[in-house]
């Protein structure tokens, strides 16, 4: 279903008859770990948070799509990973975590657009990183229509 028909969505959907630029799951998860890095904003970790949370996102995960990432903001990431079994919520029988309000609500941010989980990285990025390919990663558009 397109987004401007979806009962979640309050656009107009004229707007979703353009190209929009949304962030992909990668590089709006490390953005978030990097403004919480360099400002300690809390509501940055809390957003990065909920993604582990809502993605079920795994050290796997990180290793295979957080390759651009920096030492500092892989620790982070990794460390929001472990803690997500601490924000499991018990009466939800440890199947959502305490951010997450119910499981339809997991699922649509598992729709966020770059959520699919690739298996295993693209060796050209991997020996290239300084590449156009690798720094535009991030900023793939995405094309909405009605």
């Amino acid at each position: 279903m397109p987004p401007s028909q979806s009962s979640n969505f309050r656009l107009p959907s004229y707007i979703f008859n353009k190209a929009l630029s949304w962030p992909r799951l990668p590089s709006l998860f490390l953005g978030l770990c990097q403004i919480y890095l360099n400002t300690n904003d809390a509501v940055a970790r809390i957003g990065a948070e909920q993604l582990v949370d809502g993605m079920n996102l795994s050290k796997e995960w990180c290793d295979m799509n957080l390759l651009q990432a920096g030492q500092e903001v892989l620790k982070l990431a990794y460390i929001l990973v472990q803690e997500n079994a601490g924000r499991m919520d018990p009466f939800s029988g440890n199947k959502i975590t305490c951010y997450i309000h119910s499981e339809h609500d997991a699922q649509l941010l598992r729709e966020l657009p770059g959520a699919s989980f690739r298996t295993a990285p693209k060796p050209a990025l991997r020996t290239m990183p300084n590449c156009d390919a690798w720094q535009d990663l991030g900023r793939l558009p995405v094309n909405i229509s009605v």
